[in-house]
């Protein structure tokens, strides 16, 4: 699965965004500080990142200028509302891919993405499959075998990050981070409850994958 790094402070602007993006079956992970963002992205490999300018922490343009400087190489798109030709000469000089002026369509938004990714090389892959679960992005339904299994939204979105990362494991953290973050009254605990719900669901066929747990360190898919 394509994963999009999207740096966004604005809650509302950053939550229709990851709704557009994941729409289009893309893993999203946000931050909404423009140092956490720079940290993030020395220990972490995404195929796009999408750097609003103006960030808490860290001037997005700052973020840009240090991940360029580091040999980072990821197509980068900036959000920002400077419109002027000598600051998106600035933004492109940095090391931007690509420059949208908000206010923008999300349509807009969403073209610019799937272009980007195709100068890379970078297609997005509709299916996902472990043992004997195939999971489906454009119609986000999991079939098992031949029959569906019902899941609720987080448990899809869960396993998703699963399948699409088998050998990683996940802690607590980042998985809320990836999924529950900015949901009012979610907690790690939530994120718990979340992974047992699942994996009590897979556990019903010996052919489906299971989440272990490695302790001290998080959970990961592993293939029956």
């Amino acid at each position: 699965m394509t994963t999009i790094l999207l740096v966004e402070d604005d809650p509302d602007f950053r939550e229709a965004i990851e709704w557009w993006l994941e729409d289009e079956g893309y893993l999203v992970e946000s931050l909404v500080n423009g140092a956490e963002a720079d940290s993030r992205l020395r220990e972490a490999k995404y195929d796009l990142v999408i750097l609003d300018w103006d960030l808490p922490g860290m001037p997005g343009i700052e973020v840009l200028k240090r991940f360029r400087t580091m040999g980072g190489v990821t197509p980068i798109l900036m959000l920002t509302g400077k419109s002027t030709v000598f600051e998106k000469e600035e933004g492109l000089d940095a090391g931007a891919d690509d420059y949208l002026t908000k206010p923008f369509h999300m349509i807009e938004l969403c073209a610019r993405v799937r272009a980007s990714l195709r100068r890379t090389g970078r297609r997005r892959s509709d299916q996902l499959t472990a043992g004997d679960i195939v999971l489906d992005l454009s119609s986000k339904t999991i079939v098992r075998e031949t029959e569906p299994l019902a899941l609720l939204p987080k448990e899809f979105d869960l396993l998703r990050v699963f399948m699409q990362y088998e050998e990683q494991t996940f802690s607590v953290e980042t998985l809320h981070n990836l999924l529950w973050i900015g949901e009012i009254g979610a907690t790690d605990d939530t994120v718990v409850d979340c992974i047992k719900a699942l994996r009590e669901k897979l556990s019903t066929s010996p052919k489906s994958p299971t989440i272990r747990t490695v302790h001290g360190v998080g959970y990961k898919l592993e293939l029956s």
